[in-house]
């Protein structure tokens, strides 16, 4: 049977110490718990945010829902109507330093449609964290630099990495798999985060989104990695 940890916030488990399961936020379990800036569960009060206490704007916000999970037994299901959440806080301008911003995502349809981007406010998109291209299953990595294919029906784990800001420093993996290096020296200053959407509200994600986590000052992973 997999160990029992007590956490502050619920009981939980987890097979292999120090993966990532948004469910664990202690320092017994999660080495870089104190640089987490952001980490929604997708369930409960606030959409279960754990790490602070943002500013919500949630004016068209997805809906907390049960028929798609990977952890948790919920996950944000956004409809690709004008749905998108934006999350603000100081703490979450990554400037110039290492970062690691990572999520599940489940889709059943090809969209043109965003995961996440960063801005200036909920209505400001200037950093493409992510999209899919065209009819879908070709997901953009940050910033549209480059892209990859996108299996539907399925949950997907997405990892953008930014151990440096030299040469092909960041980088992003697709479930655990490094897909795509690139060269990000930007200091991001934005402080909204903006997830399900990029560009404007004609690109609003469809499909779920679970443990959706930044961690700050930390390249969690610099190799391939079991996101399980």
């Amino acid at each position: 049977m997999p160990p029992i940890y007590l956490t502050s916030d619920l009981l939980s488990y987890k097979r292999k110490p120090n993966l990532f399961n948004p469910l664990l936020k202690t320092t017994a379990t999660d080495p870089y718990a104190i640089n987490t800036v952001l980490n929604i569960r997708g369930d409960g009060l606030d959409y279960g945010i754990l790490s602070l206490t943002p500013s919500l704007l949630d004016t068209n916000p997805p809906v907390i829902s049960a028929v798609q999970s990977k952890y948790g037994g919920s996950s944000l299901y956004f409809d690709a109507t004008n749905s998108w959440l934006s999350v603000n806080d100081p703490q979450l301008a990554l400037g110039t330093d290492p970062f690691t911003i990572e999520f599940w995502s489940y889709k059943t349809v090809g969209t043109n449609d965003g995961a996440f981007s960063l801005g200036t406010s909920s209505s400001n998109y200037s950093v493409n964290g992510g999209n899919i291209t065209g009819s879908g299953l070709t997901y953009r990595t940050i910033k549209g630099v480059n892209a990859f294919t996108y299996p539907l029906n399925q949950w997907n784990h997405i990892a953008v990495v930014r151990e440096g800001t030299s040469t092909d420093q960041t980088k992003t993996y697709l479930n655990g798999t490094l897909e795509f290096s690139q060269t990000l020296s930007d200091n991001f200053t934005e402080e909204f985060v903006n997830i399900g959407i990029y560009a404007g509200s004609l690109y609003c994600w469809e499909g779920w989104i679970n443990a959706f986590r930044i961690t700050k000052g930390v390249a969690r992973y610099t190799a391939n990695f079991d996101p399980e």
